[in-house]
């Protein structure tokens, strides 16, 4: 098996891409009936609680806290043929995310020692984070760079107010959540190769694979690995691939087609787009 075959099967393994005949994502109209019945479940389950829909239909907003609908909608669609009751299903889901702890302070009001540690960086869509008023930074193709408190059970996102109560600035708060996030991935496994096709996977699955493009020491070694400027894609957050300009022209459109294939069908969409990334910024690739 040539090099840029073998490099290819990993992708698709990683990314989950499914075969053009495969099911095909739901059209915009599924989707909002899929969200307003979630909705009414919500609104009834958590009578304290308001619940909103946002621009994008894959997400609903409960105070600052985005609630993405994706993840939900897989496990709906992979129990419409058994006999899972759906009320209980979506109760189940958000349970975790929405209980408000029995003791200590809620993480909204954390006070700054206790949530400088847990602040973490996150990509997210921009129309999605639009009304959270919260500290954010262009990131490009539509992203921003957020920041959100992260418990270990679930994360909230910093907002304004955040700020203000903590007495610290944006740029306080964007370099305590890249050093932790640095922090976090140290000796982190990749998958890669150094063949005819060198590439980059990160795929840990936490919620911040995207976002470790932001790493300066992430990107110095995928220079060192794949050459300056190199190729880059982030279809979802939970998913980033770096790749050599010098991958043969196979490699380079599977790879593209590989992107829009995740970026439709995975949870926490971001960009389809290819990413130019070098020392002086990122920018997508026409």
């Amino acid at each position: 098996m040539r090099p840029w075959l073998k490099a290819l099967v990993v992708l698709v393994w990683m990314v989950g891409c499914r075969p053009a005949a495969g099911p095909q994502p739901p059209t915009r109209a599924e989707v909002e009936r899929f969200r307003d019945s979630v909705l009414e479940v919500l609104r009834a389950e958590y009578p304290g609680r308001r619940f909103e829909a946002t621009d994008d239909p894959w997400v609903l907003r409960s105070r600052e806290l985005p609630l993405g609908l994706q993840a939900l909608y897989a496990k709906c669609q992979l129990g419409a043929a058994g006999t899972v009751d759906r009320r209980a299903l979506i109760k189940s889901h958000f349970d975790g995310l929405l209980a408000e702890p029995h003791d200590g302070p809620v993480p909204a009001i954390l006070p700054w020692e206790r949530a400088r540690p847990l602040l973490m960086p996150q990509l997210v869509p921009a129309a999605a984070f639009e009304s959270v008023h919260g500290p954010h930074r262009p990131f490009c193709d539509g992203i921003v760079q957020a920041y959100v408190v992260d418990s270990g059970m679930h994360d909230r996102v910093v907002t304004r107010d955040d700020l203000a109560r903590w007495k610290v600035s944006t740029k306080t708060i964007e370099e305590a959540a890249l050093a932790n996030l640095e922090a976090s991935s140290s000796g982190m496994k990749l998958n890669s190769s150094d063949g005819e096709d060198p590439f980059i996977i990160v795929a840990l699955g936490d919620g911040y694979d995207a976002a470790r493009i932001l790493l300066p020491g992430f990107r110095r070694y995928a220079a060192q690995r794949l050459g300056e400027p190199f190729l880059a894609g982030v279809p979802n957050r939970d998913f980033l691939i770096a790749w050599s300009f010098r991958c043969l022209p196979e490699f380079q459109g599977r790879t593209r087609r590989a992107i829009i294939e995740d970026f439709s069908s995975q949870p926490h969409p971001l960009s389809q787009a290819v990413l130019q990334v070098s020392s002086t910024g990122i920018t997508p690739v026409d």
